[in-house]
């Protein structure tokens, strides 16, 4: 097979340069037209969805923020693959597109599909698109440790902690009487109260970064013919926010 190749090549010499200046030709071509960069992109076009709902539970953000956008971003045309990550007070949603796709078109087609969440997402949830970086833009990272507490006794103090207890027995006939305890202390969602504007504007309320307790109990009473009357009440301890020591006008 060489030996044949090689006496083809000596016999039509011409071709051979010829099909070497074709090649070359194409090569320099291509290096006119290829976009150069410091930092090539290799990463697929994707589209990034963060959405905040401060408050809500990993769980709670999963079933009533991700999937409804999720289920929104579907059908959107071009969709490769939909990731999504819900974590305590936010939500964020990865949509993968196929190669060679417009990405701003693609922002513009996902933006779209958030008017069908109108009326969907519990109120002021608002789904934003983050801004286009490049897959090399995070160049740096920053690690804090702390010589007076170690990382366990941080996730020892932060740490999530729950009790639900339900009683339920018949009263009287076709009468059902039924109470509820719930208890939950959980940390606060650090996302949201670590990133406001300017901490010199504001006081910290629950300075020491508690857990926040909720305490939920309920009573109802149900008859099988009547229905059903049901109370509740809930308490939370340690409510964390900023209060505003300055008034508006002097922050303009």
């Amino acid at each position: 097979m060489i030996a044949s190749l090689i006496r083809f090549s000596i016999k039509h010499a011409g071709v051979i340069v010829g099909l070497a200046f074709i090649v070359i030709a194409y090569g320099i071509y291509q290096i006119k037209i290829s976009p150069l960069n410091v930092f090539p992109e290799f990463s697929p076009t994707q589209v990034i969805v963060q959405t905040e709902a401060p408050g809500f539970s990993s769980s709670l953000v999963e079933t009533l923020v991700s999937k409804p956008i999720e289920q929104a971003i579907s059908g959107t045309i071009g969709v490769k693959q939909i990731r999504s990550q819900s974590i305590p007070g936010l939500s964020v949603i990865t949509v993968i597109f196929d190669e060679g796709t417009d990405i701003y078109v693609n922002r513009q087609a996902i933006s779209e599909r958030f008017i069908s969440l109108k009326g969907i997402l519990p109120k002021n949830i608002i789904p934003n698109i983050t801004p286009l970086t490049s897959s090399a833009s995070s160049v740096l990272g920053i690690g804090i440790t702390s010589k007076v507490k170690a990382y366990q006794s941080f996730k020892k103090q932060y740490s999530t902690q729950a009790l639900q207890v339900n009683l339920s027995r018949p009263l009287i006939k076709n009468i059902m009487l039924g109470v509820s305890y719930d208890y939950r202390s959980q940390p606060l969602n650090f996302n949201f109260y670590l990133t406001q504007s300017d901490f010199r504007e504001f006081n910290w309320e629950n300075s020491s970064l508690e857990n926040q307790n909720f305490k939920t109990q309920s009573i109802f009473l149900s008859h099988s013919k009547w229905g059903t009357i049901n109370g509740e009440w809930t308490s939370i301890n340690n409510y964390t926010f900023f209060n505003n020591t300055t008034p508006l006008r002097d922050l303009n």
